[in-house]
């Protein structure tokens, strides 16, 4: 006999969590600057393969990420849990390049859908998805997003899709680079030129307009736009090349001709390439000075040259004391800035992708940098004074000090 205590409490218990499931259930999910929703039908076919994703709608002037983020940023991470289906790997559309600043970032600025695949379990009445989301999303400033996402479907005979939610799904499902079995370029060459450079020859005995090329090896490729030559058939692509990066065996990369994509996966690696012709040594250094003395003409760096200038003038320096605080002011400035060139090139051996600027990506770094401004300014106005031992100690002035806190800035 049933145990009627019993059989109530389970029955409660069962409306308990079919009703807390449905509160907690979540279709969607909003960040700053960005809505990511559920692109799925109504209802799903037994054993019958359905594309759908994640749509994420993003403010104008905003972006999120490819699967090879570029200079700087990330690209989103997916979590999938199924239940009563099967789910594919993630499907990336072909990304465009972004400058932002003196940086190039590979992603979507726009509405964007990352699409997989799903096949309900043979037999099943119903599915049952959660999906963990993390995403950074950019203007020049970036917010990162995390969130939980829902998704329960009948198992049904027919897919009933609505039709504006069918229509983006099909438009991004085009983007989603082919096999390269269809791609009407064929790959020839790859091959690294010297240390900073490497090469792509492709060829097309049908197509006449050149496709932009997109590494997905964003640890061995710069993300900038490559230089294109062409020669009859033949394009040859001039990438950049990580500093530092060791070469792999081979490469992949995704073509597109802005409608449609392809992917060429696993590019050997062929013969490196001749060097180029190395530009002699008085030639780089002429044209470094040139670039200093242009760089003393912007204005975060021209009035700090007068600033210390006043300094030495309004101060009583003798001619030797004068030519002395000139020396160690050039002497701390250079050491500075080799310092920091030294910390860059070691930070990259090492692996990390930074570059000039990427600091600001840091909100305590901005937070460090408003504070030491609003410092420097009430200094500079004679609320009070500070440093001037560690000034006379490193030989820097406080011009120094704004040169560094422009450059950190810029």
């Amino acid at each position: 006999m049933i145990d009627r205590r019993n059989f109530l409490i389970n029955i409660l218990g069962f409306l308990l969590l079919a009703g807390s499931t449905h509160l907690i259930a979540q279709e969607s999910i909003s960040g700053d600057h960005v809505t990511v929703r559920w692109l799925a039908p109504s209802s799903f076919v037994d054993r019958a393969s359905e594309k759908i994703g994640f749509y994420f709608e993003v403010d104008p002037g905003w972006h999120v990420y490819w699967r090879n983020p570029g200079d700087s940023g990330a690209a989103p991470r997916f979590t999938i849990t199924p239940n009563g289906a099967e789910v594919g790997a993630i499907e990336w559309p072909f990304p465009s390049r972004l400058k932002i600043e003196h940086l190039t970032n590979l992603g979507y600025e726009g509405n964007v859908a990352y699409l997989f695949d799903l096949t309900p379990d043979r037999g099943g009445k119903v599915i049952a998805l959660s999906a963990e989301l993390e995403w950074l999303v950019c203007k020049i400033e970036c917010i990162p997003g995390f969130g939980t996402m829902t998704l329960t479907r009948p198992v049904s005979d027919e897919t009933r899709w609505s039709s504006a939610n069918l229509d983006l799904r099909n438009h991004f499902a085009k983007r989603v680079p082919q096999s390269s079995v269809y791609s009407p370029w064929k790959p020839i060459s790859l091959a690294a030129q010297g240390k900073d450079r490497i090469h792509l020859l492709l060829e097309s005995e049908t197509a006449s307009k050149a496709p932009k090329v997109f590494p997905i090896n964003g640890d061995l490729f710069t993300a900038s736009k490559p230089k294109l030559q062409r020669e009859g058939k033949t394009l040859d692509y001039t990438f950049g090349r990580q500093p530092g990066a060791a070469l792999s065996e081979s490469a992949d990369f995704v073509l597109t001709d802005g409608t449609r994509a392809w992917r060429l996966d696993r590019v050997s690696f062929g013969t490196a390439m001749p060097e180029a012709k190395s530009r002699p040594l008085w030639l780089l250094v002429l044209a470094a000075l040139a670039g200093g003395i242009i760089l003393n003409l912007m204005p975060c760096v021209f009035p700090v040259l007068s600033i210390k200038l006043l300094g030495l003038v309004n101060e009583g320096y003798s001619e030797r004391g004068r030519w002395r605080e000139g020396l160690l002011y050039g002497a701390g400035v250079l050491t500075t800035f080799v310092a920091l060139g030294v910390l860059l090139l070691v930070l990259r051996s090492w692996g990390a992708a930074i570059g000039w600027g990427f600091q600001l990506q840091s909100a305590p770094v901005v937070m460090a940098l408003i504070a030491l401004f609003w410092l420097m300014g009430l200094s500079f106005s004679g609320v009070f004074e500070f440093g001037h031992r560690l000034v006379n100690l490193a030989g820097v002035s406080r011009g120094a000090l704004l040169q560094l806190g422009c450059w950190l800035y810029s």
